[in-house]
Protein backbone atom coordinates (compact mmCIF):
# COMPACT_ATOMS: atom_id res chain seq x y z
CA UNK A 1 0.00 0.00 0.00
CA UNK A 2 1.26 3.48 -0.84
CA UNK A 3 2.08 5.94 1.92
CA UNK A 4 1.60 9.69 1.82
CA UNK A 5 3.19 12.70 3.46
CA UNK A 6 2.34 16.34 2.93
CA UNK A 7 5.06 18.94 2.43
CA UNK A 8 2.89 21.99 1.84
CA UNK A 9 -0.80 22.66 2.28
CA UNK A 10 -2.60 23.14 -1.02
CA UNK A 11 -6.18 23.59 -2.15
CA UNK A 12 -7.74 21.51 -4.91
CA UNK A 13 -8.20 23.59 -8.06
CA UNK A 14 -11.77 24.52 -8.92
CA UNK A 15 -11.47 23.30 -12.50
CA UNK A 16 -8.97 21.39 -14.61
CA UNK A 17 -5.19 21.64 -14.43
CA UNK A 18 -4.68 23.63 -17.64
CA UNK A 19 -4.00 26.81 -15.72
CA UNK A 20 -1.13 24.99 -14.04
CA UNK A 21 0.34 23.94 -17.41
CA UNK A 22 -0.16 20.29 -16.49
CA UNK A 23 -1.06 18.12 -19.47
CA UNK A 24 -1.91 14.51 -18.66
CA UNK A 25 -0.67 11.65 -20.84
CA UNK A 26 -3.61 9.80 -22.43
CA UNK A 27 -1.58 7.76 -24.93
CA UNK A 28 -0.20 4.60 -23.24
CA UNK A 29 2.58 4.47 -25.81
CA UNK A 30 3.87 7.88 -24.72
CA UNK A 31 3.82 6.85 -21.05
CA UNK A 32 5.76 3.71 -21.94
CA UNK A 33 8.29 5.70 -23.95
CA UNK A 34 8.83 8.10 -21.03
CA UNK A 35 9.40 5.24 -18.58
CA UNK A 36 11.62 3.25 -20.95
CA UNK A 37 13.82 6.30 -21.55
CA UNK A 38 14.75 6.29 -17.85
CA UNK A 39 16.36 2.82 -18.15
CA UNK A 40 15.12 1.75 -14.72
CA UNK A 41 16.42 -1.34 -12.96
CA UNK A 42 14.85 -3.25 -10.07
CA UNK A 43 17.43 -1.74 -7.69
CA UNK A 44 16.61 1.89 -8.52
CA UNK A 45 14.83 4.48 -6.43
CA UNK A 46 12.79 6.65 -8.77
CA UNK A 47 11.44 10.15 -8.19
CA UNK A 48 8.41 11.23 -10.20
CA UNK A 49 7.53 14.92 -10.39
CA UNK A 50 3.91 15.70 -11.20
CA UNK A 51 2.44 12.24 -10.67
CA UNK A 52 -1.11 13.37 -11.47
CA UNK A 53 -3.55 10.50 -11.90
CA UNK A 54 -0.82 7.88 -11.49
CA UNK A 55 -0.69 6.32 -14.95
CA UNK A 56 3.08 6.67 -15.14
CA UNK A 57 3.48 6.01 -11.41
CA UNK A 58 1.96 2.54 -11.76
CA UNK A 59 4.42 1.68 -14.54
CA UNK A 60 7.33 2.91 -12.44
CA UNK A 61 6.19 0.82 -9.47
CA UNK A 62 6.45 -2.32 -11.60
CA UNK A 63 10.09 -1.62 -12.45
CA UNK A 64 11.73 0.16 -9.50
CA UNK A 65 12.67 -0.79 -5.95
CA UNK A 66 10.94 2.35 -4.63
CA UNK A 67 9.01 5.26 -6.12
CA UNK A 68 8.60 8.73 -4.63
CA UNK A 69 5.64 10.38 -6.36
CA UNK A 70 5.37 14.16 -5.93
CA UNK A 71 1.98 15.71 -6.65
CA UNK A 72 0.81 19.20 -5.78
CA UNK A 73 -2.96 18.75 -6.14
CA UNK A 74 -4.65 16.88 -3.26
CA UNK A 75 -7.50 15.72 -5.48
CA UNK A 76 -5.19 13.14 -7.10
CA UNK A 77 -3.93 11.66 -3.82
CA UNK A 78 -6.66 8.96 -3.53
CA UNK A 79 -5.77 7.63 -6.99
CA UNK A 80 -2.06 7.59 -6.20
CA UNK A 81 -2.68 5.91 -2.84
CA UNK A 82 -4.48 3.03 -4.55
CA UNK A 83 -1.50 2.07 -6.70
CA UNK A 84 0.14 -1.15 -5.59
CA UNK A 85 3.85 -1.18 -4.91
CA UNK A 86 6.50 0.46 -2.78
CA UNK A 87 5.31 4.01 -3.42
CA UNK A 88 5.59 7.05 -1.18
CA UNK A 89 3.34 9.91 -2.25
CA UNK A 90 4.58 13.39 -1.40
CA UNK A 91 2.01 16.17 -1.57
CA UNK A 92 3.72 19.42 -2.40
CA UNK A 93 5.20 21.74 -4.98
CA UNK A 94 8.28 20.10 -6.49
CA UNK A 95 10.00 23.46 -6.86
CA UNK A 96 9.73 24.23 -3.14
CA UNK A 97 10.39 20.92 -1.39
CA UNK A 98 13.66 19.10 -0.77
CA UNK A 99 13.89 15.95 -2.86
CA UNK A 100 14.58 12.60 -1.21
CA UNK A 101 17.62 10.63 -2.38
CA UNK A 102 16.90 9.09 -5.78
CA UNK A 103 18.68 7.33 -8.64
CA UNK A 104 16.42 8.31 -11.53
CA UNK A 105 13.85 10.99 -12.14
CA UNK A 106 10.84 10.61 -14.43
CA UNK A 107 8.49 13.48 -15.12
CA UNK A 108 5.84 14.72 -17.47
CA UNK A 109 6.88 18.16 -16.31
CA UNK A 110 4.24 20.84 -15.72
CA UNK A 111 5.47 23.27 -18.35
CA UNK A 112 5.42 26.29 -16.04
CA UNK A 113 8.12 24.78 -13.79
CA UNK A 114 10.42 23.54 -16.58
CA UNK A 115 13.25 25.98 -15.94
CA UNK A 116 12.92 25.87 -12.15
CA UNK A 117 13.16 22.06 -12.19
CA UNK A 118 16.26 22.02 -14.39
CA UNK A 119 17.91 24.65 -12.17
CA UNK A 120 17.04 22.58 -9.11
CA UNK A 121 18.51 19.38 -10.55
CA UNK A 122 21.93 21.05 -10.70
CA UNK A 123 22.10 20.58 -6.91
CA UNK A 124 21.34 16.85 -6.91
CA UNK A 125 23.35 13.73 -7.58
CA UNK A 126 21.46 11.16 -9.64
CA UNK A 127 22.05 8.82 -12.57
CA UNK A 128 19.50 9.79 -15.18
CA UNK A 129 16.31 11.76 -15.79
CA UNK A 130 13.61 11.15 -18.38
CA UNK A 131 11.55 14.29 -18.95
CA UNK A 132 8.72 15.57 -21.13
CA UNK A 133 9.29 19.28 -21.78
CA UNK A 134 8.08 21.90 -24.27
CA UNK A 135 10.11 21.73 -27.48
CA UNK A 136 11.07 25.41 -27.41
CA UNK A 137 12.48 25.01 -23.92
CA UNK A 138 14.52 21.97 -25.01
CA UNK A 139 16.01 24.04 -27.82
CA UNK A 140 17.12 26.58 -25.22
CA UNK A 141 18.75 23.82 -23.18
CA UNK A 142 20.65 22.53 -26.21
CA UNK A 143 21.57 25.90 -27.75
CA UNK A 144 25.23 26.55 -28.47
CA UNK A 145 27.11 29.85 -28.37
CA UNK A 146 26.07 31.86 -31.41
CA UNK A 147 22.57 30.36 -31.59
CA UNK A 148 19.61 32.70 -31.23
CA UNK A 149 18.31 30.64 -28.28
CA UNK A 150 21.66 30.68 -26.40
CA UNK A 151 21.27 31.91 -22.83
CA UNK A 152 22.61 31.51 -19.31
CA UNK A 153 20.34 28.46 -19.05
CA UNK A 154 22.08 26.98 -22.12
CA UNK A 155 25.49 27.53 -20.52
CA UNK A 156 24.45 25.90 -17.24
CA UNK A 157 22.90 23.02 -19.15
CA UNK A 158 26.11 22.39 -21.09
CA UNK A 159 28.20 22.60 -17.91
CA UNK A 160 26.18 20.19 -15.82
CA UNK A 161 24.27 17.80 -18.10
CA UNK A 162 24.49 15.58 -21.14
CA UNK A 163 21.13 15.82 -22.91
CA UNK A 164 19.73 13.51 -25.56
CA UNK A 165 16.49 14.09 -27.44
CA UNK A 166 14.48 10.86 -27.37
CA UNK A 167 11.72 12.15 -29.63
CA UNK A 168 8.97 14.62 -30.38
CA UNK A 169 5.43 13.83 -29.31
CA UNK A 170 1.97 14.47 -30.70
CA UNK A 171 -0.11 17.10 -28.91
CA UNK A 172 -3.10 14.76 -29.08
CA UNK A 173 -1.31 12.36 -26.71
CA UNK A 174 -2.17 14.77 -23.86
CA UNK A 175 -5.29 16.12 -22.20
CA UNK A 176 -5.68 19.02 -22.40
CA UNK A 177 -3.62 19.36 -25.58
CA UNK A 178 -0.62 21.64 -25.01
CA UNK A 179 -0.18 24.73 -27.16
CA UNK A 180 3.37 23.68 -28.08
CA UNK A 181 4.90 20.39 -29.20
CA UNK A 182 6.27 18.34 -26.25
CA UNK A 183 9.58 16.50 -26.49
CA UNK A 184 11.03 13.64 -24.45
CA UNK A 185 14.64 14.09 -23.40
CA UNK A 186 17.10 12.01 -21.44
CA UNK A 187 19.26 14.09 -19.08
CA UNK A 188 22.38 12.80 -17.34
CA UNK A 189 24.69 14.67 -14.94
CA UNK A 190 28.14 15.19 -16.42
CA UNK A 191 31.42 14.03 -15.00
CA UNK A 192 32.68 17.49 -14.16
CA UNK A 193 36.10 19.11 -14.32
CA UNK A 194 37.36 21.17 -11.39
CA UNK A 195 36.33 24.38 -13.17
CA UNK A 196 32.82 23.08 -13.78
CA UNK A 197 32.53 21.96 -10.16
CA UNK A 198 33.67 25.37 -8.96
CA UNK A 199 31.11 27.09 -11.18
CA UNK A 200 28.45 24.69 -9.93
CA UNK A 201 29.22 25.69 -6.35
CA UNK A 202 29.12 29.36 -7.35
CA UNK A 203 25.70 29.25 -9.05
CA UNK A 204 24.30 27.34 -6.07
CA UNK A 205 25.08 30.40 -3.90
CA UNK A 206 23.10 33.03 -5.84
CA UNK A 207 22.95 35.55 -2.98
CA UNK A 208 26.70 35.59 -2.28
CA UNK A 209 29.27 37.93 -3.75
CA UNK A 210 31.16 36.36 -6.64
CA UNK A 211 34.55 36.58 -4.92
CA UNK A 212 33.24 34.98 -1.71
CA UNK A 213 31.31 32.28 -3.51
CA UNK A 214 34.30 31.36 -5.68
CA UNK A 215 36.70 31.43 -2.73
CA UNK A 216 34.48 29.00 -0.82
CA UNK A 217 34.09 26.83 -3.91
CA UNK A 218 37.84 26.68 -4.60
CA UNK A 219 38.57 25.94 -0.93
CA UNK A 220 36.00 23.15 -0.90
CA UNK A 221 36.74 21.57 -4.29
CA UNK A 222 40.55 21.86 -4.37
CA UNK A 223 41.13 21.33 -0.62
CA UNK A 224 43.24 24.46 -0.20
CA UNK A 225 43.31 27.23 2.39
CA UNK A 226 41.33 30.44 1.90
CA UNK A 227 44.55 32.37 1.24
CA UNK A 228 45.55 29.84 -1.41
CA UNK A 229 42.06 30.11 -2.89
CA UNK A 230 42.38 33.90 -3.12
CA UNK A 231 45.69 33.50 -4.95
CA UNK A 232 44.09 31.11 -7.44
CA UNK A 233 41.43 33.73 -8.16
CA UNK A 234 43.91 36.51 -8.97
CA UNK A 235 42.63 36.74 -12.55
CA UNK A 236 39.01 37.25 -11.51
CA UNK A 237 37.71 40.39 -13.29
CA UNK A 238 37.68 43.20 -10.72
CA UNK A 239 34.34 44.56 -11.92
CA UNK A 240 32.67 41.22 -11.17
CA UNK A 241 34.25 40.36 -7.81
CA UNK A 242 31.76 42.26 -5.63
CA UNK A 243 28.67 41.46 -7.69
CA UNK A 244 26.01 39.10 -6.36
CA UNK A 245 25.96 35.81 -8.26
CA UNK A 246 22.29 36.17 -9.20
CA UNK A 247 23.03 39.46 -11.03
CA UNK A 248 25.53 37.89 -13.46
CA UNK A 249 24.80 37.88 -17.16
CA UNK A 250 25.79 35.14 -19.60
CA UNK A 251 28.82 37.17 -20.69
CA UNK A 252 29.83 37.67 -17.05
CA UNK A 253 29.82 33.92 -16.37
CA UNK A 254 31.86 33.29 -19.51
CA UNK A 255 34.43 35.86 -18.35
CA UNK A 256 34.65 34.11 -14.98
CA UNK A 257 35.15 30.77 -16.76
CA UNK A 258 37.97 32.28 -18.81
CA UNK A 259 39.67 33.62 -15.68
CA UNK A 260 39.48 30.21 -14.00
CA UNK A 261 40.87 28.51 -17.10
CA UNK A 262 43.72 31.05 -17.17
CA UNK A 263 44.65 30.29 -13.55
CA UNK A 264 44.45 26.53 -14.13
CA UNK A 265 46.46 26.79 -17.33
Amino acid sequence: MSSVRSKVKTQAPASGEFELDQHFIIDPGVAEKLVDAAQISKDDTVLEVGAGTGNVTAMLAEKAKKVYAIEKSPRFLPMLMNIKGNIEVIQGNAVDIEFPVFDRLVSNVPFSISEALIQKLIRYDFRLASLILPGGFVKRLLAQKGDAEYSLLSLKSSLFFDIEVVGRLEKKAFDPEPRVVPWIIRLQPKQKSNIELILRCMVCRPGSKVKNSLREAVTEMLHVTKNEARARLASLPADLADRRVYTLSLDDVERIMESLEHEQG
